[in-house]
């Protein structure tokens, strides 16, 4: 509908010329000018009739038309079309109007499935990295320029040992010092840290650094991937001692082989000494000759076999089998000193795929020293089992115990609490078992007595031919 301020303008215009039509009446105040005066304001207003007409049908209804097509196109209606009648140039204004209506929709339509296709691609890559950030091992953080946590993945807030929460948005070097070097490290250069956790120990901490601008350029921000060093740090160092006594090793190696033919001279005299003379005083000093000679004999091939490399004869073999021959050759001195052994060591288990003099050699030290270390009428229990791959064998024993602090340096080389003992003992045993790809453990309480468990991977010849063991 047209609105009523363009009916008002019209209607005040014939209300003009009335009003001038009637100031002319009174002017000349003659019945045939007031007559002619009537009809011609009679004509005029008829004719003003028909023009307002015409201009209303001509021109205010298509200009409304196009206003009211504007305001519902203004409102997002852009599938709006304009009536079009004539072809006049409203006509051709309002088939232009529609025109540009359906390209602006055209257009709006592209670009909506462009923002939409670019949204589910943009969603789907913020998908993988959260997805890759969340498997790295490594932790991962966005910095600003004075240091705020913008990001940090979950591996990272373990590492740090903090809480999300109080990270993101916050200084980091606020809450952890130490990473002020974040900030200040040579892009791409690996460096290295101290963190004090919260629990008062430390850790090592790898980082590289590298710059990031983010937001197009205008603020420059840094993206820190870090580890946590700690076992690389203890792998170095076991490394290291491997290295270590690798090199003593082959030193001792070298010093026993030296000092193996001087000591089979030495037990020669001695022997012969023994024979001839006559003096039993000096036929005991020959006695504790060959005595300590023997001894020095047997330190001089421990020392061989834990230092040198250790070739491993497999074969397949019967533990239980193994035990028992070890066992039968100590008989008479557990019968003696009425020492029970106890224990399912007599079940039958899998054959396992090992060196049977070296495994025996295991054997022989670990009852050897549960022997000694229990006392007349005690016992020993013996216990097979099997968990996983692996064979477990333990010895337990009911003597006075190790301390703590000797348990720690038990498998230490030299290390030795018996008055005549070598201190090679388990640390051959440990080697031995550790180059079979098994391992030794003590478990010990002060006057409650002491438990060796020997672990052992078990598998026949065949298996270990398939994974190149054989």
């Amino acid at each position: 509908m047209v609105p009523l301020r363009i009916h008002a303008k019209f209607l005040l215009l014939l209300l003009g010329i009335l009003v001038i039509v009637f100031s002319i009446f009174t002017m000349i105040q003659t019945s045939i000018a007031a007559r002619l005066l009537w009809l011609f304001s009679g004509m005029l207003i008829v004719m003003g009739c028909a023009i307002y007409a015409a201009i209303r049908r001509l021109v205010l209804l298509p200009l409304w038309s196009l206003h009211q097509g504007a305001e519902i196109i203004q409102k997002g209606n852009l599938g709006h079309q304009i009536p079009v009648e004539g072809r006049d140039e409203f006509a051709d204004l309002a088939r232009s109007f529609n025109e540009m209506a359906s390209r602006l929709k055209e257009t709006l339509d592209g670009l909506e499935n462009t923002v939409r296709t670019r949204s589910t691609e943009l969603n789907e890559n913020v998908r993988l990295m959260q997805g890759i950030l969340a498997s790295i091992s490594s932790g991962v953080a966005l910095l600003t320029r004075d240091g705020h946590v913008k990001l940090m993945n979950r591996q990272g807030v373990q590492i740090l040992r903090r809480v999300k929460e109080d990270l993101v948005g916050s200084h980091l070097t606020e809450i952890v010092p130490e990473t002020q070097a974040f900030l200040h490290a040579r892009a791409g250069a690996r460096e290295e840290i101290v963190v004090q956790m919260p629990g008062g120990n430390s850790i090592p901490i790898g980082f590289t650094s590298s710059p990031y601008a983010a937001g197009g350029g205008d603020r420059e921000c840094r993206i820190v991937v870090f580890q946590d060093l700690t076992e690389l740090k203890a792998l170095q160092a076991e490394h290291l001692d491997r290295e270590w006594f690798a090199a003593i090793g082959r030193v001792v190696a070298s010093v026993a082989h030296e000092i193996r033919n001087p000591l089979f001279g030495i037990s020669a005299i001695g022997q012969i000494f023994e024979r001839e003379l006559k003096d039993p005083a000096q036929q005991e000093l020959c006695r504790a000759l060959l005595a300590e000679t023997k001894r020095l004999n047997q330190l001089v091939e421990e020392l061989l076999v834990y230092g040198r490399p250790m070739k491993l004869l497999r074969e397949d073999t019967d533990l239980r089998v193994l035990w028992e021959e070890v066992l039968d050759q100590h008989r008479e001195e557990l019968r003696e000193r009425g020492i029970k052994v106890t224990g399912d060591y007599a079940v039958r288990h899998p054959i396992a795929y090992f060196d049977p003099s070296q495994v025996r050699q295991v054997f022989q030290n670990l009852l050897r020293n549960a022997i000694e270390a229990t006392p007349d009428g005690g016992s020993i229990s013996i216990t097979m089992l099997l968990a996983d791959k692996f064979l477990i064998f333990r010895v337990t024993d009911n003597g006075s115990g190790i301390p703590q602090d000797n348990l720690e340096h038990v498998f230490d080389p030299f290390y030795t609490t018996k008055p005549k003992g070598t201190g090679l003992g388990l640390a051959i045993c440990r080697k031995i078992m550790r180059d079979h790809g098994g391992d030794i453990a003590i478990e010990s309480t002060v006057g409650v007595g002491t438990t060796v468990s020997i672990t052992l991977p078990y598998g026949s010849f065949a298996e270990a031919e398939a994974i190149g063991l054989a």
